[in-house]
């Protein structure tokens, strides 16, 4: 492999798996403050940038969990962007409540997060003592 492909490489592939879990809104007033019980949501994070040339002022978060089934809800950060950012692509568990808002129209089924967690994968099969697989 040539310099210059193993540069572009290390630029796309992550230096270490994020932290396996990290306190993110659980102190915050917004969040305590939140009426509804706190629950488990478990999926892939995805992140959305804002486009570039969007205009208004409408509600717009930058992540969203897939929970299969074509179903999502909407990370809120607080305009903390940066604070999810490193488990994109994970799958993850988000501890927190679930907020549906309106606003200007229009819906947004959110998580609240409290606490982000990695969720392990399943370990994989092992074809010498499994032969069937």
């Amino acid at each position: 492999m040539n310099f210059t492909l193993a540069i572009a490489a290390s630029l796309l592939t992550p230096a270490a798996d994020p932290p396996a879990s990290k306190e993110l809104f659980a102190k915050e007033g917004w969040y305590k403050e939140q009426k509804g019980k706190e629950g488990t949501f478990i999926g892939v994070l995805k992140h959305s940038p804002r486009a570039k040339d969007a205009v208004g002022f409408g509600r717009y978060n930058a992540y969203r969990l897939e929970l299969g089934d074509k179903k999502y809800r909407e990370v809120y950060v607080s305009g903390n962007e940066a604070v999810l950012k490193p488990y994109v692509g994970y799958t993850v568990k988000f501890t927190g409540k679930a907020v549906d808002m309106e606003v200007e129209g229009t819906k947004h089924a959110e998580i609240w997060p409290a606490f982000v967690e990695l969720v392990p994968l399943p370990p994989k099969a092992d074809p010498k003592k499994d032969p069937g697989k």
